[in-house]
């Protein structure tokens, strides 16, 4: 019984990590949004198992936004048991504004190939996307940091 105990303890304050260090990861994205996320190297790993992190500038003058920084946290194929980029999309859903209490949501997006969601404050909109496309028979969570025009 008390080796359960302990264990117990041991394992229990592990989400909670997983969770602050999605926070310190999301909380640096947005503070470097200002100067296009040059505070960031590239090929830093800011978020930890994700497969891809890179910025982008944007020298389209109709889109809303001049820098991004766009993650792939999360890919799988389609017979991949109980979907983990789904249920890390719902998760993320409800931490991103906990992270950042500054942050509304501005729109959500319920297609059956895509989920999204997106939230924004003075000069900053972040969205993650659950991206299921049939054709390619792939499941994709994309988080992006978009410093707006």
């Amino acid at each position: 019984m008390a080796l359960k105990l302990l264990l117990l303890l041991v394992l229990w304050p592990m989400p909670a990590l997983a969770q602050d260090s999605i926070c310190a990861a999301l909380r640096r994205l947005v503070e470097a949004a200002p100067d296009s996320f040059v505070a960031i190297p590239e090929g830093e790993r800011l978020f930890s198992g994700a497969r891809l992190g890179r910025r982008a500038l944007n020298k389209a003058p109709n889109w809303p936004f001049e820098a991004s920084y766009n993650v792939i946290l999360m890919e799988h194929g389609p017979n991949v048991p109980q979907a983990p980029a789904a249920r890390h999309y719902g998760a993320l859903s409800q931490e991103i504004p906990r992270c950042i209490p500054a942050l509304r949501v501005q729109r959500e997006t319920r297609l059956p190939q895509q989920h999204g969601m997106s939230w924004h404050m003075p000069g900053v909109e972040v969205e993650i996307l659950l991206d299921r496309s049939p054709g390619a028979g792939v499941y994709a969570l994309e988080l992006s940091v978009m410093r707006l025009r």
